[in-house]
């Protein structure tokens, strides 16, 4: 009886690897990279579907604040405020940077996601605020603060 009659059942993993041929190997290492690659494709699919919703839901944001804007005051606003210079400033070091180092720095990119997110709901405020079109605003703060009814300090 030879080794090709016997009955086959379950061996180990360390039996399979310790009669594994240069086949063998070659075929298992190319199944591991498979599944790192896929591993990776999986990360990045995600990270990509991320990204466009962000960039989906400023989208909406600018284009509601520019529609609301051109509704109101037939033009779109121009209120430079120090949220949307912070805002640009933040944009303009996240892609100075990506551009010199190759990769981007996600904690600044969601940085300046969240405050041009602040910035654009702020304008959108300022719209519905302001009655007359204003160029040069401070903020929403300051705008709320000349508006306060008579009588209060």
């Amino acid at each position: 009886m030879g080794h090709r009659d016997r009955p086959r059942g379950p061996v180990s993993y360390t039996h399979l690897r310790a009669h594994e041929t240069v086949l063998d190997l070659v075929c298992r290492l190319l199944l591991e990279k498979k599944k790192l690659y896929f591993f990776i494709y999986s990360l990045l699919l995600i990270s990509f579907v991320l990204f466009f919703y962000i960039f989906s839901i400023l989208i909406v944001f600018f284009l509601f604040q520019t529609a609301s804007a051109c509704i109101r005051y037939s033009r779109m606003t121009n209120f430079h405020t120090w949220l949307a210079k912070t805002a640009a400033l933040l944009q303009g070091v996240f892609l100075l940077l990506t551009f010199f180092m190759g990769k981007p720095f996600l904690p600044l990119f969601y940085t300046a996601v969240t405050i041009t997110l602040l910035e654009l709901a702020a304008e959108i405020i300022l719209v519905y605020v302001l009655p007359v079109w204003e160029a040069n605003i401070k903020g929403l703060y300051w705008v709320l603060k000349r508006k306060k009814p008579a009588g209060t300090k």
